[in-house]
């Protein structure tokens, strides 16, 4: 069990996906319970206290239930609860317009559970029963969506971490774990643009320039899409200009005996209180800082500016 707070939801169903997960997701909030079935990391089913959630009611949206199958549907499940899919099937609902109706209410109901502010969830690891047909469903797409809408450029950096300063590369089964429709997306064909290994995560997002860079470069690192080096990728002008003789110079010096007077000094220099001091503010400074992180975005917790250029970001962060 977990909470939003802790866990987001939007990494926790690609990681679902990623590991192939089979059992029951339960996602609650006050007045809500939703449960997914989960088959080889893909979303089956739905259950849910809410009545919106159907594929009965969402059939009737769409125009593809009339009044004699609502009333024969709500008589088969009244004489005898059991699988609304086989119930509507046998009203004579063709089996096409049932998948598509199943996709469209699970992704209804995730999309919606991604926009939650708060809220939990449990996960029950088990085997999924029968065979359930592959759903027109993309799980990256949905969370791109959510990500995208509720997610500020400081917060999708803050996930990535450490990797938000070092140097991506796409891989090449990046297709696979994305899929072609969403490669093309505008933001994240603008993120790959500026990919290569000389440009670092960061940059990528503010070279891109597209509202929505921070959720595609998010999505490519949250789905695997992305290698990262430590260091810049160097170019064949820079490595020309940096080639040429390694010259080492060794200054040696005389070892000098440490005396009981120099441990002494050396003491007394760690108790001086100037430092005493500037060590008590720098806690405070830190303290103080902690305490606004809920409030500064990437830019005010590292006290740069937003035009700050990448070699200032970087100091301030290793900083």
């Amino acid at each position: 069990m977990g909470n939003f707070a802790e866990t987001p939801l939007a990494p926790l169903l690609l990681s679902l996906a990623r590991d192939q997960f089979e059992g029951v997701l339960t996602l609650e909030r006050p007045g809500l319970a939703r449960r997914f079935r989960w088959k080889k990391g893909a979303p089956i089913q739905l259950v849910s206290t809410r009545p919106e959630d159907s594929v009965a009611a969402l059939l009737s949206a769409r125009g593809q239930l009339n009044a004699i199958q609502s009333a024969g549907l709500a008589k088969k499940l009244e004489e005898k609860a059991g699988n609304e899919l086989a119930a509507l099937a046998s009203l004579g609902v063709p089996p096409k317009d049932l998948l598509l109706a199943l996709a469209g209410v699970l992704e209804q109901a995730l999309a919606d559970c991604l926009a939650w502010t708060n809220g939990s969830f449990a996960l029950a690891f088990e085997p999924a029963p029968g065979n359930a047909p592959m759903l027109p469903l993309s799980l990256p797409a949905l969370v791109y969506d959510a990500v995208a809408a509720g997610w500020r450029p400081d917060q999708a950096l803050v996930a990535l971490g450490v990797r938000a300063t070092q140097y991506p590369t796409l891989t090449p089964d990046a297709e696979a774990k994305l899929g072609t429709k969403l490669l093309q997306q505008p933001s994240v064909k603008a993120v790959l643009a500026q990919l290569g290994g000389a440009t670092s995560a960061f940059e990528a997002v503010r070279d891109a320039r597209h509202p929505q860079a921070h959720a595609a470069l998010w999505l490519l690192d949250a789905c695997g899409a992305l290698t990262y080096q430590a260091s810049r990728a160097t170019t064949g002008v820079e490595a020309a200009r940096t080639s040429g003789p390694e010259i080492e110079i060794v200054v040696a010096s005389a070892a000098r005996k440490v005396s009981d007077e120099d441990v002494r000094a050396q003491q007394q220099a760690r108790r001086d209180p100037a430092r005493e001091a500037a060590a008590a503010d720098l806690r405070k400074e830190v303290c103080e800082l902690h305490a606004r992180l809920a409030e500064l975005d990437l830019w005010e917790v590292l006290g740069v500016t937003r035009g700050a250029s990448a070699g200032d970001v970087k100091r301030a962060y290793l900083k």
